[in-house]
């Protein structure tokens, strides 16, 4: 299969990279962006040839949200929650290690995104919010609070206010800031990014770490997102 909104590439040391790929539009997340999220992360789920998949974008940002064209289009309303719920269920219950490499601002879905990996580092450049909340758009507070805490996702999730990468790392958002995010490039070298991604044992499960937050979850999710099994419905 063809991807026509992210480019995916597998590098050595059992690295799967997974690169927003719609410059044009700031790598708005698009219903057929997070289905073929989806799709790849099916696909490496059982490959023995990738131990973790990290997430960045193409060009000078992470992700602009989800694409507000599509919610203007009362036609897609169906294909937007049933896409949504995949990705997110999809993501979270993957088995192996993710890393956010966050190249620039992600923003509203975007900054979703980071917070349902299991590390994340990104640029000086970067910026985070959730602007959305301020047209009634709910963002993903149970991640968050687990990362921040109650107090500090409250703050952020209901002003939708924006922090920049020094203020990530010093709440505990990111591990790292690094001067420059060569993932965008394919350049592998950032000693931070490297130095993470060594540390990571090639066939760890994070299942174990999963297993209690996946339940508390359940309970913050929409029924819709998670199927009798834990899958899609």
């Amino acid at each position: 299969m063809e991807f026509q909104t992210i480019r995916t590439a597998e590098r050595p040391g059992g690295i799967g990279v997974i690169t927003l790929n719609r410059p044009e539009k700031r790598n708005a997340i698009s219903i057929l962006m997070r289905r073929e999220i989806s799709v790849c992360l099916d696909r490496w789920r059982d490959n023995a040839e990738i131990g973790t998949v990290i997430f960045t974008g193409a060009g000078p940002v992470f992700s602009a949200g989800f694409d507000l064209d599509e919610f203007r289009q009362p036609a897609c309303f169906a294909d937007l929650l049933e896409s949504s719920s995949c990705y997110h269920r999809d993501l979270w219950r993957f088995p192996k290690p993710t890393i956010a490499a966050v190249n620039g601002p992600a923003m509203g879905g975007g900054f979703d995104l980071a917070t349902l990996c299991d590390l994340r580092l990104c640029a000086e450049s970067a910026i985070f919010g959730h602007p959305e909340v301020k047209f009634g758009a709910p963002p993903l507070f149970t991640p968050l609070r687990w990362i921040v805490g109650e107090g500090l996702a409250r703050d952020l999730c209901l002003t939708g206010r924006r922090f920049d990468a020094r203020e990530a790392h010093r709440i505990g958002l990111v591990s790292e800031v690094c001067g420059t995010m060569p993932c965008g490039s394919g350049r592998w070298g950032s000693p931070g990014l490297s130095s993470k991604l060594r540390q990571i044992p090639s066939r760890f499960s994070r299942d174990a770490l999963r297993s209690m937050p996946t339940r508390a979850l359940r309970h913050h999710l929409p029924s819709s997102m998670i199927g009798h099994s834990g899958r899609c419905c």
